[in-house]
C-alpha cells in the first residue's frame, strides 16, 4: 500500500511541476462543479412543489435559477475540457522527449533484445497515464463531495434510504474492483499481440517491401499470418469485454432492482402524506446520483490502480537510466588501441560470439576486417566502440580500460557508417549535417563533402535541400549506392579521428568499389580507420589486415606477408581476384 501511495504522490508530484496552473484550476473547477447535479436535483422539487401548490412566483424562480446554474456549469465544463485537451498535448511532448531521453541511454544490447520495441511502445502509451490518473483523483474529490451533499439529503429525509445506498454503492465498487488483476493480464496479452500483428502489418503496406513480396508471392502467406493475430487478438479483446461485462450486467440488475424497491417504497410514501411530490422526485434522483457517484469513485479507483502499476512498472524499468552517471576519464587514443583476451556471448546464446581476441592498432593505422558471414567482424566492432560493453580488462585506448573510460566521450570522436545505417527522410543536408549537428548548417562544406564522395545533386532542383525518401510528394529516392556515399559524407561531417566503415561498399558494384574505396583512403589520412568487410579490394592497401572466421582471429598482418603465408587470407584473395581484374603479378 505504502509503495502504491508513493508511486501515487509522484505521479501527481510529476503533473505539479509540469503544469501548477492547470492543477491548482481544475480542482478548484471540479469543486464548483460538484454542486452541479445536487443542486438541480434539489431545484426540481421546489418546481414540482411549487407547481402542486399554484405557487408561479417560487416556480418561475427555481426555473430561472435551474437555467443560469446550467448555463454556468456548462461553461465551466467547457473551460476544464479545453483545459485538459491542452494539459494533455503538452504533457504528451515532454513525457514522450523524455522517453527519447532514456532511450539514448540504454544499452545497445537492450536494444536489440526482441522485448525492446514492445517496452517503447508500452513506455509511450504511458504518458496519458499521468494526466489520466491525476484528473482522476480531481474528480475523485468531486464525486466524494457530491456523493456527500446527496447522502446528507438523504439520511435527513429519510435516513434507511441512505444507508442502503451506501450499502449498494459499496456492493457494486467490489464487484468492479474484484476484475483489476484479470484486466491488467489480458491488457497484457491484447498488448503483445497487437504489437505482432501491427509488425505484419506494417510489412504488408511498406513501401520499401514492395519489390520483394512481389518477387517472392508473399502476400497470401504473410496475409494469412496477420489475420490469425488478428482473431487471436479479437478473442483476448472480446475475453476482456466480457469480463467487464459480467461485473456490468451484475451492478445494474443489483442497482435497478434496488431503486425499484425506493421507488416504490417512496411513492407508498407519499400517498401516506409522510412526503411530497416533489419527494417522489428527489429522492430516488438522490439515491440513483449516490449510487452512479460511489460507481465512479470505484471505476476511478480501479483505473488509478491499473495505472500506477503501469507507472510504477515504467519507474522501475528506468530507475537505473535516470541515476547520473559514474565519474570516468575522457577518451584518448593517441598512441594504441589493444584488446587482450577478449571472449564475449550475446545473452540469449550458448556459444560465444567472440573467441580469445587478441589485438594491437596503432593511431592512424587503415586496418581492414575481412571474414564470411557470422565471423564476429561487426560485433568486434561494437565492443570497440563502446556499443557492447566490453568485459573488464579487455578493451584498452592508450592504456585505459574501456570500463574507466567516459562512453559518450567515445562516440563523440568516432564517425561510424553501419551495415544497415539510417536512410534519413530528411533532405540532403541534414543527412549529412546530422554527423555533427553543431555545424548542421555550414551549406558549404556539406556540399565540398558531398562533391569527394562522389555524390551528385546537380539533377536535385533543390540541390542540397532536396528532400529525401517517402514522406514528401516532391521527395526524391536515392539509390543503395548513393545512399552509402551520403552516409560516408556525413561521416566524414564530424571530422572525427577514429573511423569504422561496416561494409560500405555492399551496394556498390566491383569496379565502383576500387574508385571507393581510393576515396575513403584519401579523406581518411592520419586518421585511424577500420573498413569491415567480406570483400578483399581495399585489403592490399591496408596497414593491417585481420582475417576472422567463427569468432576467431585466424592471422593478422599486412597483404604481403599474408599472400606469403598462404593461409585463410590467401585463399580468399585468391578466390576473389578476378572480380577485380587483379593479376598474378599483382598478387605476388
Amino acid at each position: 500500500m505504502r509503495a502504491r501511495w508513493k508511486t501515487i504522490k509522484a505521479i501527481v508530484g510529476t503533473v505539479y511541476r509540469s503544469n501548477k496552473v492547470y492543477l491548482i484550476t481544475g480542482l478548484a473547477l471540479v469543486i464548483l462543479l460538484s454542486l452541479q447535479s445536487n443542486a438541480n436535483i434539489i431545484l426540481s422539487k421546489y418546481i414540482v412543489n411549487a407547481i402542486g401548490d399554484q405557487d408561479r412566483k417560487l416556480a418561475i424562480t427555481a426555473i430561472v435559477i435551474t437555467f443560469t446554474l446550467q448555463v454556468a456549469f456548462m461553461l465551466m465544463q467547457s473551460y476544464k475540457t479545453i483545459m485538459d485537451v491542452r494539459a494533455s498535448e503538452n504533457f504528451n511532448i515532454q513525457h514522450q522527449k523524455k522517453i527519447m531521453k532514456l532511450l539514448e541511454r540504454i544499452p545497445l544490447l537492450d536494444k536489440e533484445n526482441a522485448r525492446f520495441q514492445q517496452m517503447v511502445d508500452m513506455w509511450k502509451s504511458y504518458s496519458g497515464k499521468y494526466l489520466e490518473t491525476t484528473n482522476g483523483l480531481i474528480t475523485m474529490v468531486q464525486l466524494f463531495l457530491t456523493m456527500g451533499i446527496s447522502t446528507f439529503y438523504l439520511l435527513s429525509s429519510y435516513w434507511v434510504l441512505g444507508v442502503l445506498a451506501l450499502v449498494i454503492s459499496v456492493a457494486r465498487g467490489w464487484l468492479d474492483i474484484r476484475n483489476i488483476p484479470k484486466r491488467l493480464r489480458l491488457n497484457h496479452e491484447l498488448n503483445s499481440l497487437n504489437h505482432k500483428q501491427q509488425y505484419v502489418y506494417g510489412v504488408l503496406c511498406s513501401s520499401e517491401s514492395q519489390k520483394e513480396l512481389m518477387i517472392l508471392k508473399a502476400y497470401s502467406y504473410l496475409i494469412g499470418k496477420w489475420e490469425r493475430l488478428k482473431h487471436d487478438s479479437k478473442s483476448v479483446r472480446l475475453k476482456l469485454e466480457k469480463t467487464n461485462m459480467h461485473g456490468f450486467v451484475l451492478g445494474e440488475a443489483l442497482s435497478s432492482g434496488t431503486l425499484l424497491l425506493v421507488s416504490l417504497t417512496v411513492c407508498y410514501m407519499v400517498f401516506g402524506s409522510k412526503l411530497t411530490m416533489g419527494d417522489y422526485v428527489t429522492i430516488p434522483l438522490m439515491f440513483s446520483l449516490i449510487e452512479s457517484s460511489a460507481k465512479r469513485i470505484f471505476l476511478t479507483l480501479s483505473k488509478i490502480e491499473e495505472n500506477q502499476r503501469y507507472i510504477g512498472s515504467f519507474n522501475d524499468e528506468t530507475a537505473t537510466l535516470r541515476e547520473p552517471a559514474p565519474e570516468r576519464k575522457p577518451f584518448q587514443f593517441n598512441q594504441l588501441l589493444q584488446v587482450k583476451n577478449l571472449t564475449f556471448q550475446y545473452p540469449n546464446q550458448t556459444t560465444p560470439a567472440l573467441q580469445n581476441i587478441n589485438l594491437t592498432v596503432k593511431q592512424g593505422e587503415k586496418v581492414v576486417i575481412l571474414g564470411d558471414n557470422a565471423a564476429g567482424k561487426s560485433t568486434l566492432m561494437k565492443l570497440l566502440l563502446g556499443l557492447y560493453r566490453a568485459p573488464a580488462g579487455t578493451v584498452f585506448y592508450d592504456g585505459q580500460s574501456q570500463e574507466d573510460v567516459e562512453v559518450e566521450s567515445l562516440w563523440a570522436n568516432a564517425s561510424v557508417v553501419f551495415q544497415d545505417f539510417t536512410r534519413y527522410m530528411l533532405t540532403v543536408s541534414e543527412n549529412v549535417g546530422l554527423g555533427d549537428v553543431a555545424n548542421i548548417h555550414d551549406e558549404k562544406r556539406i556540399q565540398e563533402l558531398l562533391n569527394k564522395v562522389g555524390l551528385d545533386i546537380s539533377k536535385m532542383d533543390a540541390g542540397i535541400h532536396a528532400k529525401l525518401g517517402y514522406l514528401d510528394e516532391q521527395a526524391i529516392n536515392l539509390s543503395g549506392g548513393q545512399w552509402q556515399r551520403l552516409a560516408m559524407a556525413r561521416a566524414f561531417f564530424k571530422n572525427s579521428d577514429f573511423l569504422v566503415f561496416d561494409e560500405p561498399t555492399s551496394a556498390i558494384d566491383p569496379l565502383s568499389e576500387l574508385e571507393f574505396f581510393n576515396t575513403l583512403l584519401a579523406m581518411s589520412k592520419e586518421k585511424t580507420l577500420f573498413i569491415i568487410s567480406h570483400r578483399i579490394s581495399i585489403a592490399s592497401k591496408a596497414d593491417k589486415i585481420v582475417m576472422m572466421s567463427g569468432g576467431e582471429i585466424k592471422e593478422t598482418g599486412s597483404h604481403y606477408e599474408l599472400i606469403k603465408r598462404r593461409g585463410y587470407y590467401y585463399d580468399m584473395w585468391m578466390k576473389q581476384k578476378e572480380w577485380y581484374h587483379i593479376t598474378e603479378q599483382e598478387v605476388v
